[in-house]
């Protein structure tokens, strides 16, 4: 037997789920997720902002030096706060995933979670050493 019709159309009625625009504020998880996630536009911007300064780079001196005192001038201050803050953030919930993704054995034993964590940090804080250090010797490590 066929569903009763209607001027050639069903009487079924699709499932809609009403969902509010800030459906994320209600639950704790999917806040910091929507704010992890929230950050990498930060980073995109403040990335966009370093391309321009290459491209500057590219164009002479004068381009140069421009771009610079841009980014040196104190409207520009907040953006690096930011951008420094989305980017720690950022790298502080993608450590604390990463023993999840990475399930390190060593000899056969699980590495624990809060060792891979670590590791992650210690690294991160030598390719920042290094890359200040670079930075400071103008490339003469190079």
């Amino acid at each position: 037997m066929n569903a009763p019709k209607e001027n050639n159309k069903t009487l079924r009625r699709p499932y809609k789920v009403e969902q509010k625009p800030l459906w994320w504020l209600d639950n704790s998880y999917y806040f910091r997720y929507m704010i992890r996630e929230s950050t990498s536009l930060i980073v995109l911007i403040y990335g966009l902002v370093i391309v321009v300064g290459l491209l500057r780079l590219t164009q002479g001196p004068y381009m140069w030096q421009g771009w610079v005192e841009t980014v040196s001038s104190p409207l520009m201050f907040p953006l690096h706060l930011l951008a420094l803050l989305a980017v720690v953030y950022h790298a502080y919930t993608w450590f604390k995933l990463a023993p999840r993704i990475m399930a390190l054995r060593i000899s056969g034993k699980p590495v624990s979670d809060q060792k891979v964590e670590w590791a992650h940090w210690i690294v991160m804080l030598g390719v920042t050493v290094a890359c200040l250090l670079v930075a400071s010797c103008g490339g003469a490590l190079l």
